[in-house]
């Protein structure tokens, strides 16, 4: 795993199965300021070695301490069907 130091935030990850065999790999890209103080990626990469499939997820408007209270957060809601 790597981390920018200067932001504390994962930049790049390798995933191993339990054989101990690197089979996916994580990238994180295009780190923006999303809030102040608070740094993100706008696209994150995840690439399966093994069959050679990428997921890219981008970010196009993302908002950060919305205002959503803190109940919905407890374990209690989280399970809620």
């Amino acid at each position: 795993m790597w981390l920018r130091k200067d932001l504390f935030l994962r930049v790049y990850a390798k995933y191993y199965n339990k054989k101990g065999e690197h089979f996916k790999t994580e990238v994180r890209k295009d780190i923006v300021e999303a809030a102040p103080g608070m740094y993100r990626p706008n696209l994150m990469e995840m690439k399966n070695l093994k069959t050679g499939h990428t997921t890219r997820i981008t970010f196009d408007d993302r908002k950060l301490n919305s205002g959503l209270d803190d109940k919905l957060f407890t374990e209690r809601m989280l399970k809620r069907k």
